[in-house]
């Protein structure tokens, strides 16, 4: 699909059992969740529309520690949910908005934003209050969540940048021996916040 191919009928089916070994996997996974790790003795009282609120904001969460990954935490503190404040729907609207926004300019903008945003919200989805999940209780957050689903997003950016530089070698504003620059400069930010 990113690549702009058909998608028919033969593709479908060569995915059927990547799906249902993929189903199996998340229901052993709910299974030891619910019965070792403690998930079933565990008060899960979230509405529809808290869960909601709690999918919105953590993935507009994750996003950010992504970008600008200060202040770590092995616990975040968990906020308090009120599906009556308008505030904390602008993260489910926001995130809606964008999803929206990269869908409907994938012709001008190509597809790789839509496929970035589908790829991040869709791996996310188990750990982002749908499932009872036991560390919920503690946090609604936790950076170990996104690391696979990060790749969506670091793709999308590396290949923007990409993108940015071939142009502007293109039409000669920059030598093509400074394509590497930029990955340079993120490894030494990274390092540097690494070892602090």
């Amino acid at each position: 699909y990113l690549k702009g191919w058909r998608i028919g009928r033969r593709e479908v089916l060569e995915l059927v059992p990547f799906v249902v070994i993929g189903a199996a996997m998340g229901m052993l996974t709910r299974w030891y969740e619910y019965h070792i790790v403690g998930a079933g003795k565990q008060d899960w009282s979230l509405s529809i529309g808290e869960r909601m609120l709690v999918a919105g904001r953590a993935l507009a969460f994750y996003v950010m520690k992504l970008l600008m990954p200060i202040n770590l935490s092995f616990n975040y503190t968990r906020w308090q949910l009120d599906i009556g404040d308008p505030a904390q729907w602008s993260w489910v609207l926001g995130v809606g908005a964008v999803g929206l926004l990269s869908w409907w300019k994938r012709s001008a903008w190509g597809r790789g934003p839509f496929v970035a945003f589908a790829f991040f919200s869709v791996t996310l989805a188990p750990a982002l209050s749908f499932f009872k999940i036991y560390y919920m209780s503690y946090s609604f957050v936790a950076d170990h969540f996104q690391y696979l689903a990060s790749i969506g997003i670091i793709a999308l950016i590396i290949g923007s940048v990409a993108w940015g530089f071939d142009r502007w070698i293109k039409f000669g504003h920059i030598a093509e021996w400074m394509k590497p620059i930029p990955g340079f400069l993120v490894l030494v930010v990274l390092a540097a916040l690494t070892w602090k």
